[in-house]
């Protein structure tokens, strides 16, 4: 397939140039070469995991960056901070990936940042709020909320674009939620060696 897949969306999702792109069909209708009929993880090959395909695709780094950022970085730092991975994320899959500029892409590009900027303001405020609790009881709330967060401006950019019923899937948002959880691991590994 050297296309997007038509009525499949939930965030980009793109299967072109030999590359897995996305993680997300979901059952908005059927598509050429594809079963849309549930919400499934779109097949990727070890190689397809590279800097870019780890980053780009998952939307894992949002949440998990969130609460780091609340722990470690003031509000407006964790806003700037956010806005600034979804550029690059932006600047990677519109100028490497060459994602379409479609009205749905362009949209869901956008929802992606304004969820970003979701979970860096819930996250703040959780963590702010939790300010005398342990760090572990502060990053896992402040991730708690960040992801709670990013998944509701999902939702309503799923209204407007479609892919609703996948947006509540509750195993889709358990794996996710695992998954973003393995983000925010290695993302405090990688802070803890840098400032080690």
């Amino acid at each position: 397939v050297n296309n997007w897949t038509s009525g499949c969306l939930l965030r980009r999702v793109l299967v072109a140039k030999g590359h897995c792109f996305a993680d997300v069909f979901l059952n908005d209708g059927p598509s050429p070469g594809r079963n849309c009929s549930s919400a499934s993880m779109s097949p990727c090959d070890a190689g397809d995991l590279s800097v870019f395909g780890v980053f780009a695709p998952r939307g894992s780094l949002p949440a998990a960056l969130a609460a780091l950022a609340a722990l470690h970085l003031r509000r407006r730092d964790g806003i700037a901070l956010a806005v600034a991975a979804w550029v690059a994320a932006q600047a990677v899959g519109f100028g490497l990936l060459g994602y379409p500029h479609d009205p749905s892409t362009l949209g869901w590009g956008f929802g992606l940042g304004v969820a970003a900027v979701g979970s860096a303001v819930a996250a703040h405020a959780v963590a702010g709020r939790l300010a005398h609790s342990s760090p572990v009881v502060r990053l896992m709330l402040a991730y708690s909320a960040a992801f709670v967060a990013f998944k509701a401006v999902i939702a309503m950019f799923a209204l407007w674009l479609g892919g609703l019923a996948a947006t509540f899937d509750h195993n889709l948002v358990a794996r996710q939620f695992l998954q973003d959880g393995e983000m925010l691991v290695i993302l405090l590994l990688l802070h803890r060696g840098l400032v080690a």
